[in-house]
């Protein structure tokens, strides 16, 4: 049987199978690096003021109670940790009630304008007496001479300003043991100069 060309041709061309893994023509998408517009800074949140003021502070009844206990009652602190249980306001450790009597205090605490004056009439008091302790001081750790409370603190700022300021301490210039035989000998010779010149008299 003889077949037509056509036959023969679709019979030798092998069937074409198509790839499930190949992806379909896609056009390459490039992305601009810069835009022509400028970038938008991020804004930035404000802060919202705060409506709410700070309160005035007030003891509250637990704490009018522990200052009852303590101040006119005189309980000793294991007698008050027992009455706040007993009267059903808590369990507390006497470390808890002893801070928060001390911070009760603090905060009741009123200056007047006696206490100011006397504070620092007693601060200037104090720094007077500091600087002669200090000098007192100083002989006990060995020095040998005497050296004034006003002179130690005046050295004491010195030294501070060239700390500050990083400069090196400057020493006291000290006599040669020849120098100190000469200034001796002058001593003695004025001394005995005016000696001679009472007993001319």
């Amino acid at each position: 049987m003889h077949l037509p060309s056509y036959h023969l041709a679709q019979l030798n061309t092998p069937p074409q199978v198509s790839n499930p893994f190949k992806r379909p023509f896609q056009a390459d998408i490039i992305t601009p690096l810069t835009t022509s517009q400028p970038a938008q800074p991020m804004p930035v949140p404000k802060r919202r003021k705060s409506s709410v003021r700070a309160e005035q502070w007030h003891p509250s009844e637990a704490d009018f109670l522990l200052l009852k206990l303590k101040d006119e009652e005189s309980l000793p602190w294991k007698g008050i940790a027992q009455q706040f249980h007993d009267m059903g306001r808590g369990e507390f450790r006497v470390p808890t009630l002893q801070m928060r009597y001390k911070r009760l205090k603090e905060k009741m605490r009123v200056w007047d304008a006696e206490d100011i004056q006397l504070l620092r009439e007693a601060k200037e008091e104090i720094e007077k007496r500091k600087w002669e302790m200090i000098s007192a001081k100083m002989m006990e750790l060995g020095c040998k001479k005497k050296i004034p409370g006003t002179a130690c603190e005046k050295k004491w700022r010195d030294l501070e300003s060239m700390e500050k300021n990083n400069l090196p301490p400057i020493q006291s210039p000290e006599l040669s043991p020849t120098m100190e035989a000469i200034e001796m000998k002058r001593e003695l010779s004025s001394i005995s100069d005016h000696q001679l010149d009472v007993q001319d008299d």
